[in-house]
C-alpha cells in the first residue's frame, strides 16, 4: 500500500507507520505524531466491547478485506463532537477525515479464524 511501511521495535513488535496528509490546522512544525496504533485482536466482538463500552472510545469506521481474510476497526477518543457528522459519511469520506486528522486512532486488526485458535498470541 502506498504511504504505509513497517518498522521492528527493539522488543520485536512490528510498528505500522502511516503517511498522513498535511493539515493546515496544525502549524507547530511537528515532523510527526503517533497518529495510529495497531493491535491484533483475537475476537473483535470482545475487543470492541472492551475499547468502546469499557474505555469509552468510539468506533469511527471498519473495513473487511476478503482477499486478505482480515478486518480492521478504527477507534478514537477524540471524535465525540464529530460522531454524529461521521454517521452520515461514506466509508471513503471517513477514511479521508482520518488521514488528515492529527488526533490518534487505534486500529484493531482481526485476522479471520484467530477467534478459534487457542495458540493465538496477537503477534
Amino acid at each position: 500500500m502506498k504511504g504505509l511501511s513497517f518498522a521492528l521495535d527493539p522488543d520485536g513488535y512490528w510498528i505500522e507507520i502511516c503517511d498522513r496528509k498535511p493539515n493546515e490546522k496544525f502549524t507547530d512544525n511537528i515532523e510527526y505524531n503517533l497518529s495510529q496504533t495497531m493491535i491484533r485482536v483475537k475476537d473483535p466482538i470482545k475487543s470492541l466491547d472492551f475499547y468502546c463500552n469499557k474505555l469509552g472510545m468510539k468506533q469511527v469506521c471498519e473495513a473487511h478485506m476478503e482477499g486478505g481474510q482480515f478486518s480492521v476497526y478504527f477507534l478514537s477518543s477524540q471524535v465525540n463532537a464529530k460522531l454524529d457528522e461521521l454517521k452520515n459519511k461514506s466509508d471513503e469520506e471517513k477514511w479521508a477525515i482520518m488521514k488528515t486528522s492529527f488526533h490518534p486512532y487505534l486500529e484493531l486488526t482481526h485476522n479471520w479464524g484467530t477467534e478459534k485458535d487457542e495458540k493465538f498470541k496477537g503477534y
